[in-house]
């Protein structure tokens, strides 16, 4: 099989899954909305909740599908997602 090289941006696109980010900014923007309603908003506070809730969601899915590869749950997935990166997990 030819090595997959989508350079850098489209790995990370790739890896993530950024079509779903969708609910993550969603719900980090309706805790704001709520705590602007009650007087405690802060746009500080706004960037780095949702800079750090897209961090967790971004490894949370990496992380899942690391793990998926290596259990055998998904067999296709090494050679979409990590034959880039060179990972390979061993039976």
């Amino acid at each position: 099989m030819e090595k997959i090289d989508p350079g850098p941006l489209k790995a990370w696109r790739m890896l993530s899954r950024f079509q779903f980010f969708l609910l993550t900014i969603i719900l980090v923007s309706l805790g704001t909305a709520i705590a602007s309603c009650e007087g405690y908003f802060h746009f500080g506070h706004f960037l780095l909740a949702m800079f750090g809730s897209i961090l967790v969601h971004m490894t949370v899915h990496v992380i899942h599908d690391d793990h998926d590869c290596a259990d055998g749950m998904d067999p296709f997935l090494g050679h979409r997602l990590f034959e880039f990166l060179e990972i390979r997990h061993e039976d």
